[in-house]
């Protein structure tokens, strides 16, 4: 199974170009990019799409800017995100300030003049999550060998 982060915009253009290039930097790190717009299921519901879209992935990324700020769906899917337990990374352009659940994390900085300084941390913190979801895949997976072969020598 891929390592899959959701991203949480807005619809804003500008916003779009940044995100389609994180995304394929995070492709080239084994890292799958969820941006729901992608994802069309004509005639299906949105919010049960993004519920469940943010319930199957591994992170979320949210990237606040003056567009995403004031985004319903985007307040909508951090919240979401936070009920499912999932590991939040808020990119928050310079100008805005987070609120809500995202108040004490701690964001990347997001600088519309230099948008490629964004693509490094996040990429690192990302890596980061992978490894570890990796790590705890594999542990889970050894106990469950360890344990089919404690029973299959106990059915000897």
């Amino acid at each position: 199974m891929s390592y899959r982060v959701f991203i949480s915009h807005s619809m804003n253009k500008a916003d779009r170009e940044v995100l389609d290039e994180l995304a394929s930097k995070a492709k080239s790190v084994g890292i799958d990019c969820y941006l729901a717009e992608v994802d069309n299921q004509a005639g299906e519901s949105l919010p049960e799409k993004l519920h469940k879209a943010i319930k199957s992935c591994h992170a979320f990324v949210v990237f606040l800017t003056t567009h995403g700020v004031s985004s319903h769906y985007v307040n909508q899917e951090i919240g979401v995100a936070y009920e499912c337990g999932k590991p939040v990374i808020p990119i928050v352009e310079k100008g805005v300030r987070a609120e809500g659940f995202l108040v004490d994390k701690e964001c990347i900085p997001f600088d519309r003049s230099n948008p490629q300084r964004v693509a490094e941390p996040l990429m690192e913190s990302l890596v980061a999550l992978k490894s570890k979801s990796d790590f705890w895949e594999t542990m889970a997976l050894a106990g469950l060998l360890i344990g089919a072969a404690y029973l299959l020598s106990k059915g000897k």
